[in-house]
């Protein structure tokens, strides 16, 4: 009796926690490009199957290949959730996708780092040069 209880609470703490990440999904990092309106449709959404069709379709709409098989855009931000989840987790605590450095990272993509020097700071492009500074 008390091994069927428990199982039965097992079941219903597992069943519970499998549906949240559905109904919660638009406040994760896939959800980090919605637009408002989409925001607001999301929360009049009543069933799991409707929140299905609208992730279906909130990734086609940004396919930068409609048609294709392939969404890179979506391979892309799911890489970058992966990636965020390995450098900027918290110990004990939140997801690195959730955290302000992993959002960053998730948005914008990988820091570029460049160099700036005192030649460049003084240089004044031409049409001689082509719009652009000459390297030193």
């Amino acid at each position: 009796m008390r091994l069927a209880i428990v199982t039965l609470s097992m079941f219903v703490a597992t069943s519970s926690l499998a549906q949240q990440p559905s109904t919660e999904w638009i406040n994760g990092p896939e959800a980090y490009f919605a637009t408002q309106e989409e925001r607001a449709e999301w929360f009049r959404l009543t069933s799991d199957d409707d929140r299905e069709a609208f992730q279906r379709r909130y990734w086609l709409l940004r396919n930068p290949t409609p048609g294709a098989s392939r969404n890179t855009f979506k391979e892309v931000i799911l890489d970058r959730i992966r990636k965020a989840d390995a450098k900027f987790s918290i110990k004990d605590g939140l997801p690195g996708s959730l955290t302000a450095q992993g959002t960053v990272y998730i948005v914008l993509g990988r820091r570029l780092s460049f160099a700036t020097t005192r030649e460049a700071a003084y240089c004044r492009p031409s049409s001689s040069t082509g719009g652009w500074c000459p390297t030193p």
